[in-house]
């Protein structure tokens, strides 16, 4: 999936290109990158093509199942990072959401807008919120409130 720059008020979804994976591949082998994540300086084109077919019908807010989202920049067609969703299987209104961007794009505010992004389509399967980033950090969004 693909979350990108599409209009000032945010991002759209769509599915990952064949032209992103190179990008993907070298910012998650970036030491600065890999260093908080689950995997090593290794990741290589290799791993972004299994990746990208592991995601072949998972959708989002599938229990159990990971989700990445691409970030890219509608302008320059540019990859600036991902997100990666999981709902829970035990709480499937609960879901995980991690966040890795590109060194170049950190502090830029775009992760931040791709994940408000994320979590505004979650909400559209799923009432209540619990993701969390790493290095550790947590924050809840309660279930939505209508005004009466």
């Amino acid at each position: 999936m693909l979350c990108s720059r599409s209009s000032p008020s945010g991002w759209s979804c769509d599915h990952f290109s064949l032209t992103t994976r190179p990008a993907f591949a070298a910012y998650r082998s970036d030491p600065n990158v890999a260093r908080y994540q689950s995997w090593d300086t290794t990741y290589a084109l290799t791993d972004a093509d299994q990746l990208v077919a592991s995601q072949d019908g998972v959708t989002l807010g599938d229990p159990g199942a990971w989700l990445q989202l691409a970030a890219v920049d509608r302008v320059t067609g540019a990859l600036c990072g991902d997100c990666a969703v999981c709902v829970a299987t035990d709480q499937p209104q609960t879901a995980e959401v991690g966040v890795t961007f590109a060194p170049a794009t950190q502090g830029s505010g775009l992760a931040t807008e791709a994940l408000g992004a994320v979590v505004t389509r979650l909400f559209g399967v799923s009432v209540a919120l619990e993701p969390f980033a790493h290095p550790p950090m947590r924050w809840t969004v309660v279930e939505p409130r209508l005004a009466s």
